[in-house]
C-alpha cells in the first residue's frame, strides 16, 4: 500500500453535519498481460491521469487489472520472465494518453519482435478503508 489520502469531497449527513471523508490507500499490483489478450484493454484521459477504462473478461481474469486502475509502467517479458525493455520507455507515471498508448503499443510490438510471450503492466488503484469502528 503506498499511501493514505482523504477524498477532497465530504458528505453532508442528516441533521447538517459533515462526515468523516472516505479514506483511500494507494495499492500497487504487477501485472502479466499474454500478448494474445494485450488488445483488451482500453484507455481513458482523466486530467493528469490515465484510468484503465474497459478490460476484456479474459484480460481481466489473467491479470486482476480493473476499470479505473492507473498504469505507471509498461514493459516487455521474455520466457525466462526477465524483464526486457529494449529502446521503449516504459514510465507513464503522470504521461498523456497519447504517451501511454505508445508506450503501450511499443512494449507490445517489443515483445512480439523478440518473442516474448507478454507484457508486464505496473497499476496503481485506489482502495477505499473500510470506517474505523472504535479507539485506538
Amino acid at each position: 500500500v503506498g499511501g493514505v489520502e482523504a477524498s477532497p469531497e465530504s458528505e453532508e449527513e442528516e441533521g447538517g453535519a459533515a462526515a468523516t471523508p472516505q479514506m483511500y490507500a494507494i495499492g500497487k499490483l504487477t501485472a502479466t498481460l499474454s500478448i494474445e489478450h494485450a488488445g483488451g484493454l482500453s484507455f481513458a484521459d482523466c486530467d493528469t491521469l490515465v484510468l484503465v477504462n474497459g478490460i476484456t473478461a479474459s484480460a481481466r481474469e489473467e491479470t486482476g487489472i480493473q476499470p479505473l486502475d492507473t498504469i505507471v509502467k509498461v514493459s516487455a517479458k521474455d520466457f525466462a520472465g526477465d524483464v526486457n525493455f529494449g529502446d521503449v520507455n516504459g514510465d507513464v507515471m503522470g504521461a498523456s494518453l497519447g504517451e501511454v498508448a505508445e508506450a503501450y503499443t511499443k512494449a507490445i510490438e517489443y515483445a512480439m519482435g523478440n518473442g516474448f510471450p507478454s507484457i508486464e503492466l505496473e497499476i496503481q488503484r485506489l482502495v477505499p478503508l473500510a470506517e474505523s469502528t472504535g479507539g485506538s
